[in-house]
């Protein structure tokens, strides 16, 4: 998260009287450290570096297909963080939801179907928060162990759901409308909530993260190489489908609008802004994001010729193999 989205964490806090409110305690969680809430908190560097290797690895593996890239380990990262704050000094009674009752039924499908498809354990039914959690800690450890091998699969790939009792849930959806049109002046003059457009964080249909953005560069990028099209062409077919996102999840049309105008045309795409957060958020290079999308790893190197002629590399696939083989021989002895 930029500096942008955690300022407007902190207004809406303070817009609350939160901060001086004795019976809250504002918290951030990254990764598996939790501390008092704040805005200008630095980014934990091992917490980094885990992005960072979770972003290798599957980007290798799935040939830099955009959700498998950032949200696989990022959503199951994510469910980690409510069993630790769950968790946190002897655990909490309620948890207070926006989500409608469809909504939850069908995270506990999602978590059922994932763990039939990795073959791991689901906890009982009737278990409650608790049940959901433990089910997929079940899919994490055996994800986890497919993408990094069981010997590097660590506590922050699992989830915490050894919860002292299980929570209630109170449900505000029915209280709440989903449409920030509806409720602008609470948003913006009650709660200072700002609009920024930040370049990176307001990202399609996510007002918070980047990695939309990168999702986008990535189409781009596979479209100028794998594809022999053209980047801007990529960026485009990513921007209709995440607009198409943007209008289901009832974003103003203010908002749409400046999405679209950002990415109208070729000269409006701002490649080295994505480039540099690619950089900056996870020390990847473009020529890096190149090598995922060939997957060079995957199915005995079989896109290896292919990047070679992209990359205008002299070098013969053959010899590459050879070299390959030489040094497997080598480790395994």
């Amino acid at each position: 998260m930029s500096s942008s989205v955690m300022e407007n964490i902190d207004r809406v806090y303070r817009a609350l009287a939160i901060p001086h409110d004795a019976f809250v305690e504002c918290l951030l969680i990254d990764g598996m450290q939790i501390h008092p809430f704040q805005a200008d908190l630095p980014f934990p560097e091992a917490v980094r570096q885990q992005n960072r290797n979770d972003v290798l690895m599957n980007g290798h593996r799935f040939r830099a297909d955009a959700r498998s890239t950032f949200c696989n380990a990022c959503n199951l990262s994510m469910v980690n963080s409510f069993g630790l704050a769950a968790y946190y000094d002897g655990g909490v009674d309620v948890i207070i939801t926006g989500d409608s009752p469809q909504e939850q039924t069908a995270y506990v499908a999602w978590a059922r179907y994932r763990s039939r498809l990795f073959s791991a354990p689901a906890a009982e039914k009737g278990q409650g928060f608790r049940g959901f959690l433990q089910t997929l800690d079940g899919v994490a450890e055996r994800y986890s162990t497919a993408i990094h091998g069981a010997r590097r699969v660590t506590p922050a790939h699992r989830i915490m759901h050894q919860l002292s009792r299980d929570p209630l849930f109170f449900n505000i959806y029915q209280d709440t409308a989903y449409e920030a049109g509806a409720h602008w002046a609470l948003l913006h003059d009650f709660m200072r909530f700002r609009f920024r457009f930040d370049a990176l964080m307001f990202s399609f249909s996510e007002s918070d993260c980047g990695n939309p953005t990168l999702m986008a560069h990535i189409r781009g990028l596979r479209a100028e190489t794998l594809l022999q099209r053209s980047y801007g062409k990529g960026v485009r077919e990513y921007v209709r489908f995440a607009i198409g996102l943007m209008a289901q999840k009832y974003f103003p049309a203010p908002l749409i609008d400046k999405m679209a105008a950002r990415y109208h045309d070729e000269a409006a795409i701002q490649r080295q802004r994505a480039a540099r957060f690619a950089q900056e958020a996870f020390g990847l290079s473009e020529a890096q994001l190149v090598y995922m999308i060939y997957s060079l790893y995957r199915a005995q190197g079989s896109e290896l010729r292919g990047w070679l002629t992209q990359q205008r590399i002299a070098l013969e696939e053959s010899a590459i193999r050879c070299r390959a083989c030489c040094a497997s021989t080598r480790i395994r002895r």
